[in-house]
């Protein structure tokens, strides 16, 4: 990963990080993905849909595969699609004022701890919110 790409994916997770810092309940995925949205002045590449999913932004997918990356250094819970900010993930927010050096401190402490990349974790995590999507959809369009 270049410096850009550190600095870009830090400013992301750094948005969605205060989305969090006041939130003890946590927020969903699609909250944390809209809120860096609409916070992050994306380029045309970050918003494009990646090809062969449905509906998933490029910048999507980067942020979540941090996120899982952070969740791993233990410093995000996730939990049935709600992510919460641990109190390590806020001292470490407070150590890390730059957003790549953030970044990459998190990428060394799960390296460190011999974890496997978030690639795999981020398929089964689109296909359950996905299947939620398709489970809510189905349910609000049952007669009441």
């Amino acid at each position: 990963m270049n410096a850009n790409e550190a600095s870009r994916t830090g400013e992301f997770l750094r948005i969605l990080i205060s989305c969090l810092w006041n939130k003890p309940l946590g927020a969903s995925t699609r909250t944390l993905m809209d809120s860096i949205a609409a916070a992050a002045r994306l380029t045309v590449e970050e918003s494009s849909l990646v090809p062969g999913t449905a509906g998933i932004c490029r910048y999507e997918v980067t942020t979540r595969q941090a996120m899982i990356t952070l969740e791993k250094a233990g410093w995000l819970l996730h939990e049935n699609d709600c992510w919460l900010l641990t109190d390590a993930g806020r001292l470490v927010c407070k150590e890390f004022r730059d957003a790549a050096d953030f970044y990459i401190e998190s990428r060394r402490v799960v390296q460190d701890l011999g974890m496997v990349k978030p690639a795999a974790r981020l398929t089964t995590e689109y296909a359950r919110g996905m299947a939620r999507q398709q489970i809510h959809a189905y349910l609000q369009s049952l007669p009441r």
